[in-house]
């Protein structure tokens, strides 16, 4: 499947967030979610039987998922482990992540940039990425009254955001998947394409934990794993559509904003197009360390600053 063409005036801007941008995002319930190098220790000591020092993963990896989850993931675990047992330890990843919940306010930075495009008349113009699984941002869209569309379907419906997200989502879920069951005891991550749908972001928790409750019917999570390219058991077409469609908007934006999002080399998919895009501005909100290294990759990029909070007023200033 192929994106359709975008004309250079339309949704121009490109707003992407990373783990960073959750973190930063302030008046998040129960606590910020955590980044990527704390991940693994947050789900060991939440899901103590899926992957803490009892289960399997724990006893045999520990260490290593600890040191560098995604390196860890890649030469360890995924050349070890049947592809269902990836699935269903992901139930708890969507879990986990499920919990994390905006408070309310509206103080959020994830709200308080929505706003600002809302007054400065932009949010027509704007497509957002993401790699997060959390559902903070869509949290914030909905108070706000904003709509956005995961673009799983064609066409876009009128008024709404396009929403990308290229990693997976907490409320992404499989149709019943009980009947593939056979197809994925091999190990080395094997994939099958099937469809899958969207978990409403209010009540989502207990939405998740109702899905995941049965063995039949089999529901389960998608979701990239945490790997390099962040490759996707279930429906790994569709993930490269969704990949290919920011991509083409990135190479067509006339301003590329990154905010929270650490340059990875090893997902192409994400930083080739940021590497090739001829936007006019494109603006970096992260640690000067980070920075440093887009400017090696995205020689025109800017630092607006280093938090969320801090940037707000550079990024919105500069659009």
């Amino acid at each position: 499947m192929t994106a359709p063409p975008l004309a250079r005036s339309e949704r121009d801007i490109v707003i992407l967030f990373g783990a960073g941008a959750s973190y930063g995002a302030g008046h998040i319930k129960p606590e910020a979610p955590p980044l990527g190098k704390d991940l693994y220790s947050h789900l060991a000591a939440r899901y103590p039987k899926e992957w803490g020092s009892d289960s399997h993963v724990g006893k045999m990896w520990a260490v290593a998922l600890q040191r560098d989850f995604e390196q860890a993931m890649e030469d360890d675990v995924l050349p070890k482990v049947p592809s269902i047992s990836l699935l269903e330890w992901h139930r708890s990843i969507a879990a986990f992540f499920a919990g994390y919940k905006l408070d309310g306010s509206g103080r959020d930075m994830y709200s308080q940039l929505l706003l600002g495009l809302r007054k400065k008349r932009l949010l027509g113009r704007v497509t957002l990425g993401s790699t997060n699984y959390d559902c903070l941002l869509e949290q914030a869209m909905l108070e706000h009254k904003i709509c956005f569309d995961y673009m799983l379907e064609d066409p876009l419906p009128q008024e709404s955001i396009p929403l990308l997200k290229i990693h997976g989502s907490c409320n992404f879920i499989t149709h019943d998947l009980y009947s593939w069951r056979p197809y994925l005891t091999n190990s080395n991550a094997s994939s099958i394409e099937c469809a899958f749908t969207t978990v409403p972001v209010v009540n989502l928790e207990n939405c998740l934990q109702e899905k995941f409750r049965t063995f039949q019917p089999a529901f389960y999570p998608v979701l990239g794993l945490y790997s390099k390219d962040k490759p996707s058991i279930v429906a790994p077409a569709k993930f490269q559509s969704l990949r290919n469609i920011l991509a083409e908007r990135i190479g067509l934006a006339s301003a590329v904003i990154l905010i929270g999002l650490r340059p990875n080399l090893r997902d192409p998919h994400l930083w080739d197009p940021i590497a090739q895009t001829h936007a006019s501005a494109i603006m970096y909100v992260g640690s000067q360390s980070d920075y440093g290294t887009l400017k090696k990759l995205q020689s025109r990029s800017v630092h607006a600053a280093e938090t969320f909070e801090v940037g707000m007023t550079t990024i919105l200033g500069a659009l």
